[in-house]
């Protein structure tokens, strides 16, 4: 059996309930393989279960001879209904994310699925090998809920862009955490929201850095959606750091709400406000000065 050149997830997806691998096809060696020879990925974990990418460089039988077929199989017995998303994008020659295609569905009896036509061979070469490689993405998420198509192009784009930067074996998403990666990754598969128990110890601090990274990734939903779980966790001793990072990332009713807050008289008599205060940028320093006299 043909093994790809190279397969990556993201840590984390078993808590998260979704990731991404990239699946590296040797496309010299497929030419010599006839229709329904498998090239398959190694087990991967995602939601708990078991999953192998199943990939059919001739097709997966004779209607489909003239493209790759390539599927998603869950290699984990279970008695549950299980439900995912499969999402597919190729990579093209110039390191840009192809267009993808997303199924939805609980396998029941024939726990497969996939996309019997997803790109004819004849392009693979000239549109999609690049040093003899054909890339493909595979987004894994085990949830019942369907993407929004807006955010099956972010989708697209965010995992192109990491991709196309990445030169190692093991894909490092620089200047995020790997738990907030997770958390943005499940949002553009599923739309879905975390839970107050799920933004860990330090609920402020995680939000704060999703709307860093959705600020980074231009997820406007997410961004305000961060912005209006932090503007009910506005206190003394979380002031300072969540109007820095309102200014930051261009919040503007969370900024509102933390001068607000520092301007009523009993808060700015705090001690970490008034610290906040003398040692914060001077431009919301000025702001600030022209509400209160401290």
């Amino acid at each position: 059996m043909l093994r790809p050149g190279s397969l990556h997830f993201t840590r984390g997806a078993d808590m998260l309930r979704s990731g991404f691998l990239e699946f590296t096809l040797e496309h010299s060696p497929t030419k010599y393989l006839v229709v329904g020879d498998v090239v398959s990925s190694d087990e991967f974990s995602a939601g708990g279960y078991s999953w192998r990418i199943v990939c059919y460089p001739h097709g997966n039988e004779r209607g489909n001879a003239d493209y790759l077929s390539i599927f998603l199989k869950l290699v984990s017995e279970s008695k549950d209904n299980i439900k995912a998303i499969f999402d597919v994008f190729l990579m093209g020659r110039d390191g840009k994310p192809s267009d993808s295609d997303a199924c939805w569905c609980a396998p029941e009896d024939n726990p497969r699925w996939g996309f019997p036509q997803f790109v004819k061979r004849r392009d693979l070469a000239p549109i999609y090998a690049a040093n003899g490689r054909v890339t493909m993405v595979c987004g894994v998420s085990s949830s019942c809920a369907v993407t929004p198509i807006p955010y099956r192009r972010r989708r697209r784009q965010i995992l192109g862009s990491i991709l196309a930067d990445a030169t190692m074996p093991v894909i490092t998403v620089e200047e995020i955490d790997p738990a907030v990666f997770g958390v943005l990754l499940r949002f553009v598969y599923t739309d879905f929201f975390p839970e107050h128990e799920e933004l860990g110890g330090s609920p402020t601090d995680m939000l704060q850095h999703l709307i860093a990274a959705a600020d980074r990734y231009a997820l406007d939903r997410l961004k305000i959606m961060c912005s209006q779980n932090l503007r009910e966790k506005v206190s003394v001793d979380t002031v300072g750091s969540i109007l820095a990072c309102a200014e930051a990332y261009n919040c503007p009713e969370l900024k509102q709400k933390c001068l607000d807050f520092i301007a009523v008289e009993k808060n700015l008599k705090e001690p970490v406000s008034r610290t906040w205060y003398r040692n914060s940028h001077h431009l919301l320093a000025a702001e600030l000065r022209r509400r209160v006299v401290v």
